[in-house]
Protein backbone atom coordinates (compact mmCIF):
# COMPACT_ATOMS: atom_id res chain seq x y z
CA UNK A 1 0.00 0.00 0.00
CA UNK A 2 3.12 2.51 0.47
CA UNK A 3 4.41 1.63 -2.88
CA UNK A 4 1.07 2.23 -4.55
CA UNK A 5 0.77 5.78 -2.53
CA UNK A 6 3.76 6.80 -3.39
CA UNK A 7 3.32 5.91 -7.25
CA UNK A 8 0.03 7.33 -8.17
CA UNK A 9 1.17 7.00 -11.94
CA UNK A 10 0.56 2.96 -11.20
CA UNK A 11 -2.36 1.11 -11.48
CA UNK A 12 -2.84 -0.49 -8.02
CA UNK A 13 -1.98 -4.00 -9.09
CA UNK A 14 0.92 -6.29 -9.41
CA UNK A 15 2.22 -9.76 -10.64
CA UNK A 16 4.65 -11.84 -9.85
CA UNK A 17 5.93 -14.70 -11.59
CA UNK A 18 8.03 -17.46 -9.62
CA UNK A 19 9.79 -20.08 -11.60
CA UNK A 20 7.32 -20.61 -14.64
CA UNK A 21 4.13 -19.79 -12.45
CA UNK A 22 2.31 -16.09 -11.84
CA UNK A 23 0.10 -14.95 -8.91
CA UNK A 24 -1.08 -11.09 -9.43
CA UNK A 25 -2.57 -9.09 -7.00
CA UNK A 26 -5.42 -6.11 -6.75
CA UNK A 27 -5.04 -3.49 -3.92
CA UNK A 28 -8.41 -3.12 -1.92
CA UNK A 29 -10.18 -0.04 -0.53
CA UNK A 30 -7.38 -0.05 2.63
CA UNK A 31 -4.59 -2.08 3.70
CA UNK A 32 -6.41 -5.18 4.91
CA UNK A 33 -8.65 -5.41 1.46
CA UNK A 34 -6.32 -7.35 -1.36
CA UNK A 35 -7.74 -9.75 -3.74
CA UNK A 36 -4.96 -12.33 -4.82
CA UNK A 37 -4.66 -15.51 -6.85
CA UNK A 38 -3.07 -17.32 -4.02
CA UNK A 39 -5.60 -17.66 -1.40
CA UNK A 40 -4.14 -20.24 0.29
CA UNK A 41 -0.34 -20.30 -0.21
CA UNK A 42 1.11 -16.88 0.38
CA UNK A 43 2.32 -14.79 -2.69
CA UNK A 44 5.80 -12.98 -1.26
CA UNK A 45 7.97 -10.24 -3.18
CA UNK A 46 10.60 -11.74 -1.30
CA UNK A 47 14.20 -9.65 -0.77
CA UNK A 48 15.33 -8.98 -4.52
CA UNK A 49 12.71 -10.21 -6.19
CA UNK A 50 11.04 -8.65 -9.34
CA UNK A 51 7.22 -7.89 -9.80
CA UNK A 52 5.27 -6.17 -12.45
CA UNK A 53 3.26 -3.38 -12.71
CA UNK A 54 1.21 -1.47 -15.56
CA UNK A 55 0.86 2.42 -15.85
CA UNK A 56 -2.31 3.71 -15.13
CA UNK A 57 -4.55 4.09 -17.81
CA UNK A 58 -5.48 8.16 -17.44
CA UNK A 59 -1.45 8.32 -17.25
CA UNK A 60 -0.09 10.18 -20.93
CA UNK A 61 3.32 9.46 -22.48
CA UNK A 62 4.36 12.54 -21.42
CA UNK A 63 3.63 12.15 -17.52
CA UNK A 64 6.31 11.20 -15.16
CA UNK A 65 7.31 7.67 -15.91
CA UNK A 66 9.60 7.03 -12.57
CA UNK A 67 8.47 4.59 -9.88
CA UNK A 68 10.00 5.35 -6.70
CA UNK A 69 10.47 2.59 -4.58
CA UNK A 70 11.77 3.14 -1.11
CA UNK A 71 13.46 1.21 2.44
CA UNK A 72 9.71 2.22 4.08
CA UNK A 73 7.59 0.31 1.67
CA UNK A 74 9.82 -3.02 2.82
CA UNK A 75 8.76 -5.06 6.00
CA UNK A 76 10.82 -7.59 8.04
CA UNK A 77 9.51 -11.21 8.56
CA UNK A 78 8.35 -11.70 12.01
CA UNK A 79 10.73 -13.80 13.96
CA UNK A 80 11.45 -17.20 13.36
CA UNK A 81 9.66 -17.39 10.06
CA UNK A 82 11.07 -17.52 6.57
CA UNK A 83 11.11 -14.63 4.11
CA UNK A 84 8.88 -16.53 2.00
CA UNK A 85 6.19 -17.36 4.54
CA UNK A 86 5.89 -13.44 5.76
CA UNK A 87 3.58 -12.18 2.69
CA UNK A 88 0.33 -11.01 1.69
CA UNK A 89 -3.33 -13.37 1.10
CA UNK A 90 -6.39 -12.42 -0.35
CA UNK A 91 -8.10 -10.67 2.67
CA UNK A 92 -11.16 -9.08 0.92
CA UNK A 93 -14.16 -9.55 2.64
CA UNK A 94 -16.01 -10.12 -0.92
CA UNK A 95 -17.37 -14.14 -1.46
CA UNK A 96 -14.30 -15.73 -3.89
CA UNK A 97 -14.34 -18.18 -6.00
CA UNK A 98 -10.74 -19.97 -6.71
CA UNK A 99 -10.21 -21.64 -9.84
CA UNK A 100 -7.50 -24.21 -9.56
CA UNK A 101 -5.83 -25.73 -13.34
CA UNK A 102 -3.41 -28.50 -12.32
CA UNK A 103 -1.48 -30.34 -14.87
CA UNK A 104 -0.32 -34.00 -14.62
CA UNK A 105 2.86 -33.10 -12.71
CA UNK A 106 1.23 -31.02 -10.31
CA UNK A 107 1.73 -27.60 -11.36
CA UNK A 108 -1.22 -25.40 -10.88
CA UNK A 109 -2.45 -21.96 -12.05
CA UNK A 110 -5.08 -20.25 -10.58
CA UNK A 111 -7.53 -17.48 -11.08
CA UNK A 112 -10.59 -15.81 -8.83
CA UNK A 113 -13.88 -14.58 -9.33
CA UNK A 114 -15.06 -11.78 -6.98
CA UNK A 115 -18.10 -11.10 -6.69
CA UNK A 116 -19.51 -7.64 -5.84
CA UNK A 117 -22.81 -6.11 -6.43
CA UNK A 118 -21.23 -2.68 -7.06
CA UNK A 119 -18.28 -3.95 -9.74
CA UNK A 120 -18.66 -3.91 -13.43
CA UNK A 121 -19.29 -6.72 -15.59
CA UNK A 122 -17.04 -5.30 -18.36
CA UNK A 123 -13.01 -4.92 -17.16
CA UNK A 124 -11.92 -2.48 -15.03
CA UNK A 125 -8.23 -1.49 -14.58
CA UNK A 126 -9.03 -0.61 -10.49
CA UNK A 127 -11.01 -3.92 -10.36
CA UNK A 128 -9.70 -6.69 -12.45
CA UNK A 129 -6.34 -7.82 -12.82
CA UNK A 130 -5.70 -9.19 -16.55
CA UNK A 131 -4.34 -12.29 -17.86
CA UNK A 132 -0.07 -11.85 -17.70
CA UNK A 133 1.43 -13.76 -20.81
CA UNK A 134 5.43 -13.73 -20.47
CA UNK A 135 8.33 -15.97 -21.99
CA UNK A 136 8.93 -16.79 -18.56
CA UNK A 137 6.05 -18.76 -17.83
CA UNK A 138 6.93 -21.88 -20.05
CA UNK A 139 4.28 -24.08 -20.81
CA UNK A 140 2.38 -24.28 -17.45
CA UNK A 141 -1.33 -23.92 -18.82
CA UNK A 142 -2.95 -20.94 -17.41
CA UNK A 143 -6.48 -20.56 -15.93
CA UNK A 144 -8.56 -17.47 -16.91
CA UNK A 145 -12.12 -16.08 -17.01
CA UNK A 146 -13.46 -13.12 -19.06
CA UNK A 147 -13.94 -9.59 -17.27
CA UNK A 148 -15.57 -7.64 -20.75
CA UNK A 149 -13.45 -7.91 -23.78
CA UNK A 150 -10.29 -9.20 -21.57
CA UNK A 151 -9.18 -12.22 -20.17
CA UNK A 152 -8.38 -11.73 -16.42
CA UNK A 153 -6.25 -13.16 -13.67
CA UNK A 154 -8.52 -11.86 -11.00
CA UNK A 155 -12.45 -11.33 -11.87
CA UNK A 156 -14.44 -8.67 -10.31
CA UNK A 157 -18.06 -9.10 -11.29
CA UNK A 158 -21.75 -8.11 -9.93
CA UNK A 159 -23.01 -11.03 -12.63
CA UNK A 160 -22.00 -14.43 -12.04
CA UNK A 161 -24.23 -15.60 -14.79
CA UNK A 162 -22.16 -17.52 -18.19
CA UNK A 163 -18.51 -16.50 -17.11
CA UNK A 164 -16.59 -17.67 -19.93
CA UNK A 165 -13.32 -20.13 -18.52
CA UNK A 166 -9.95 -21.00 -20.35
CA UNK A 167 -6.63 -22.31 -20.44
CA UNK A 168 -3.53 -21.07 -22.34
CA UNK A 169 -1.22 -22.94 -22.87
CA UNK A 170 2.40 -22.28 -25.49
CA UNK A 171 3.02 -25.90 -24.69
CA UNK A 172 -0.25 -27.68 -25.90
CA UNK A 173 -0.35 -26.62 -29.37
CA UNK A 174 2.00 -29.13 -30.16
CA UNK A 175 0.24 -32.02 -28.33
CA UNK A 176 -3.73 -32.00 -28.80
CA UNK A 177 -3.86 -34.59 -25.84
CA UNK A 178 -2.35 -32.82 -23.12
CA UNK A 179 -5.28 -32.10 -20.24
CA UNK A 180 -5.61 -30.08 -17.45
CA UNK A 181 -7.98 -30.83 -14.02
CA UNK A 182 -10.01 -28.17 -12.80
CA UNK A 183 -11.08 -28.06 -9.41
CA UNK A 184 -12.56 -24.98 -7.83
CA UNK A 185 -12.46 -23.59 -4.18
CA UNK A 186 -15.08 -21.44 -1.79
CA UNK A 187 -18.14 -23.11 -3.48
CA UNK A 188 -19.80 -22.98 0.06
CA UNK A 189 -19.93 -18.92 -0.24
CA UNK A 190 -21.74 -19.78 -3.75
CA UNK A 191 -25.57 -21.40 -4.57
CA UNK A 192 -25.94 -23.85 -7.60
CA UNK A 193 -22.81 -23.17 -9.22
CA UNK A 194 -22.62 -25.06 -12.08
CA UNK A 195 -20.06 -25.35 -15.39
CA UNK A 196 -22.06 -25.43 -18.75
CA UNK A 197 -20.30 -26.87 -21.88
CA UNK A 198 -21.47 -25.26 -24.95
CA UNK A 199 -19.95 -27.80 -26.86
CA UNK A 200 -21.61 -30.98 -25.87
CA UNK A 201 -24.98 -28.29 -24.48
CA UNK A 202 -24.28 -29.93 -21.09
CA UNK A 203 -24.51 -28.73 -17.47
CA UNK A 204 -22.36 -30.20 -14.51
CA UNK A 205 -23.24 -29.19 -10.93
CA UNK A 206 -20.11 -28.29 -9.08
CA UNK A 207 -19.84 -29.35 -5.33
CA UNK A 208 -17.08 -29.85 -2.40
CA UNK A 209 -14.73 -31.63 -4.27
CA UNK A 210 -15.74 -31.47 -7.82
CA UNK A 211 -12.91 -31.55 -11.03
CA UNK A 212 -13.26 -31.64 -14.28
CA UNK A 213 -10.94 -32.10 -16.76
CA UNK A 214 -10.63 -30.06 -20.03
CA UNK A 215 -7.92 -29.59 -22.82
CA UNK A 216 -5.05 -27.35 -21.89
CA UNK A 217 -5.56 -24.79 -24.17
CA UNK A 218 -9.10 -24.44 -24.35
CA UNK A 219 -11.41 -21.12 -25.14
CA UNK A 220 -14.75 -20.64 -26.20
CA UNK A 221 -16.65 -24.09 -24.74
CA UNK A 222 -16.72 -23.77 -20.78
CA UNK A 223 -18.58 -20.48 -19.05
CA UNK A 224 -19.16 -20.66 -15.52
CA UNK A 225 -22.94 -20.28 -13.44
CA UNK A 226 -23.05 -19.71 -9.96
CA UNK A 227 -25.69 -18.15 -7.47
CA UNK A 228 -25.24 -14.99 -5.81
CA UNK A 229 -23.92 -15.38 -2.25
CA UNK A 230 -27.68 -14.15 -1.39
CA UNK A 231 -29.08 -17.51 -3.12
CA UNK A 232 -30.83 -15.01 -5.65
CA UNK A 233 -32.15 -16.87 -8.38
CA UNK A 234 -30.22 -16.67 -11.53
CA UNK A 235 -31.93 -15.48 -14.75
CA UNK A 236 -30.98 -17.88 -17.79
CA UNK A 237 -30.12 -16.14 -20.67
CA UNK A 238 -27.75 -16.46 -23.64
CA UNK A 239 -24.85 -15.14 -23.87
CA UNK A 240 -22.44 -14.03 -26.81
CA UNK A 241 -19.03 -12.55 -25.48
CA UNK A 242 -16.65 -11.14 -27.67
CA UNK A 243 -13.24 -11.29 -26.20
CA UNK A 244 -8.89 -11.69 -26.77
CA UNK A 245 -6.15 -13.67 -25.13
CA UNK A 246 -3.20 -14.40 -27.40
CA UNK A 247 -1.51 -11.45 -29.46
CA UNK A 248 -3.70 -11.16 -32.86
CA UNK A 249 -6.15 -13.51 -31.78
CA UNK A 250 -9.88 -12.94 -31.61
CA UNK A 251 -12.51 -15.17 -29.92
CA UNK A 252 -16.25 -14.98 -30.33
CA UNK A 253 -18.29 -17.57 -28.58
CA UNK A 254 -22.26 -18.14 -27.36
CA UNK A 255 -23.76 -20.48 -25.37
CA UNK A 256 -26.27 -21.22 -28.70
CA UNK A 257 -25.02 -21.32 -32.31
CA UNK A 258 -23.65 -18.36 -33.76
CA UNK A 259 -25.06 -17.33 -37.15
CA UNK A 260 -23.12 -14.19 -37.98
CA UNK A 261 -20.07 -12.23 -37.46
CA UNK A 262 -19.10 -9.18 -39.10
CA UNK A 263 -15.65 -6.95 -38.17
CA UNK A 264 -15.69 -3.09 -38.67
CA UNK A 265 -12.78 -0.65 -38.34
CA UNK A 266 -13.42 2.62 -36.17
CA UNK A 267 -14.63 4.63 -39.63
CA UNK A 268 -17.38 1.81 -40.07
CA UNK A 269 -15.55 -0.48 -43.32
CA UNK A 270 -17.04 -3.52 -42.86
CA UNK A 271 -13.41 -5.76 -43.16
CA UNK A 272 -14.55 -9.64 -42.36
CA UNK A 273 -17.96 -11.23 -42.49
CA UNK A 274 -19.20 -14.78 -41.89
CA UNK A 275 -22.40 -16.13 -41.89
CA UNK A 276 -21.30 -19.66 -41.24
CA UNK A 277 -19.59 -19.50 -38.14
CA UNK A 278 -18.34 -23.39 -37.00
CA UNK A 279 -21.27 -23.70 -34.28
CA UNK A 280 -20.82 -21.99 -30.93
CA UNK A 281 -16.91 -20.23 -31.53
CA UNK A 282 -15.67 -18.03 -34.41
CA UNK A 283 -11.98 -17.64 -34.42
CA UNK A 284 -9.85 -15.37 -36.61
CA UNK A 285 -6.42 -13.69 -36.40
CA UNK A 286 -5.75 -9.71 -36.99
CA UNK A 287 -3.33 -7.30 -37.00
CA UNK A 288 -2.79 -4.87 -34.08
CA UNK A 289 -5.42 -2.24 -33.51
CA UNK A 290 -8.76 -1.39 -32.83
CA UNK A 291 -12.25 -2.81 -34.05
CA UNK A 292 -16.07 -3.28 -33.90
CA UNK A 293 -17.45 -6.87 -33.66
CA UNK A 294 -20.86 -7.47 -33.95
CA UNK A 295 -21.82 -11.31 -33.13
CA UNK A 296 -25.50 -12.70 -33.68
CA UNK A 297 -27.19 -16.47 -32.90
CA UNK A 298 -30.73 -16.86 -32.26
CA UNK A 299 -31.91 -14.69 -29.27
CA UNK A 300 -29.09 -12.43 -28.74
CA UNK A 301 -26.98 -9.74 -30.33
CA UNK A 302 -23.55 -8.34 -29.09
CA UNK A 303 -21.58 -5.57 -30.13
CA UNK A 304 -18.05 -4.70 -28.51
CA UNK A 305 -15.47 -2.35 -29.10
CA UNK A 306 -12.40 -4.78 -29.05
CA UNK A 307 -8.32 -4.00 -28.99
CA UNK A 308 -6.22 -6.42 -30.14
CA UNK A 309 -2.58 -6.52 -29.37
Amino acid sequence: SKFFGANSNLQQKYWLVTGDNQTAAVVGTDDSDWITTNTKQAAPIAPLQSFFVKKAETSTYADNNTVTFSANMQALAPTGTSASSATLKSSSPLPLLTLVATTANGRQSRAVIAYDRTASEEYKANEDAELFLDSNLGNLPAIYTVAGTMAASINRSSNLWNIPVGTYSNGAKGNSNETVTLSFEGLDRFTGTTIYDAGKKTETPLHDNSSITIAANTYGRYFLRAGTPTGNEKIETETIRIYTIARGQLIVTATEQLQTVAIYDFAGRLLRYSDTPSGCLFTTHLDKGNYIVRATSEHQQQTSKIQIR
